[in-house]
């Protein structure tokens, strides 16, 4: 029996390999100072949800705008200091931020 009656197997066609990092979803493509400025305004953000949440549990007054309305030095004072703070402790080095070790939850 010299002929098969199998078909000769050939080896698939193989895409190239792409490097995981080529495969991941795409980011969004913002300028350092546009970066900066969404990690700033997601503390303003954070911060004025927490003052919020302190005067309602602490003084029962309401979680709304009529709270900002009636209080505003506090939330002011309040963006003040964390400006203040953040730019002496240079807060926004986005190479800082980016690393997890280096948060705030490290010392806890």
């Amino acid at each position: 029996m010299t002929g098969s009656s199998l078909p000769a197997i050939t080896p698939p066609e193989t895409a190239p390999r792409v490097p995981t990092a080529a495969r991941r979803a795409p980011a969004l493509a913002l300028r350092l100072s546009e970066r900066k400025a969404l990690l700033f305004a997601s503390d303003m953000l954070a911060s004025t949800a927490a003052l919020l949440l302190v005067l309602h549990l602490r003084f029962q007054a309401p979680v709304s705008w009529a709270t900002l309305a009636r209080a505003p030095g506090w939330f002011v004072l309040l963006a003040g200091l964390w400006t203040a703070f953040a730019l002496l402790l240079d807060a926004y080095d986005l190479r800082r931020a980016s690393r997890v070790g280096s948060g705030a939850g490290v010392g806890m």
